[in-house]
């Protein structure tokens, strides 16, 4: 009979010599910063000027991305907007942007939610693995794989579940939609893992 016990134990030291890290890719600093400012929060402020400068739906419907591209706009007096004239409109006016002295984000915790909720099951997943490792079904390759697709899984369930605190009626309005982590879908499709040596 073949001892596999100093096989098995391999196989144990080597899972315990790596760490799975979930989120988003490291090379790729702006979703970091996204990812950190719904995670904790962000208040912002103009890097220029005096005001932040916020396209509304109008502005993102004809691509507009800066007041500049837009000919004909003005600050309506007393109003904190940029618009252009429009007839159709019932107040003759387009709203382009909004002008705020700065913006609040609120925390959306997300990564700390979702090791919260899930770290129990994941553990239990893990152990589920370990054990076909043992009698020889998995590979060590195969049990952090099928983990790490799990756990991104997860992160990406919270992503899209995530409600509260809501968008503001100003950027539910921008977006079409009331989801707080979602906009464009770059953070929710970048939610990667690898495989890191701890010594």
């Amino acid at each position: 009979m073949t001892n596999t016990l100093p096989h098995i134990i391999e196989q144990l030291e080597r899972l315990q010599s790596e760490r799975i890290i979930v989120g988003v890719p490291r090379s790729n600093d702006h979703l970091t910063m996204i990812a950190l400012v719904q995670e904790y929060g962000k208040t912002i402020r103009p890097v220029h000027g005096d005001w932040l400068v916020i396209p509304t739906e109008n502005a993102r419907a004809m691509h507009v991305t800066h007041a500049s591209q837009v000919p004909g706009m003005f600050r309506p007096k007393g109003k904190n907007i940029l618009a252009i004239k429009d007839e159709s409109s019932p107040n003759g006016l387009k709203v382009m942007f909004v002008l705020r002295k700065e913006t609040r984000i609120p925390a959306r915790p997300f990564l700390r939610y979702t090791y919260q909720t899930n770290v129990r099951l994941w553990a239990n997943y893990a152990a589920v693995l370990v054990q076909k490792m043992i009698v020889g079904k998995m590979s060590v390759e195969e049990v952090e794989t099928l983990l790490a697709r799990r756990i991104v899984s997860s992160m990406k369930s919270t992503i899209r579940h995530f409600s509260k605190p809501a968008n503001s009626p100003l950027t539910q309005s921008i977006k079409g939609f009331n989801d707080p982590l979602i906009d464009d879908k770059k953070l929710l499709d970048s939610i990667t893992y690898f495989f890191e040596r701890k010594f």
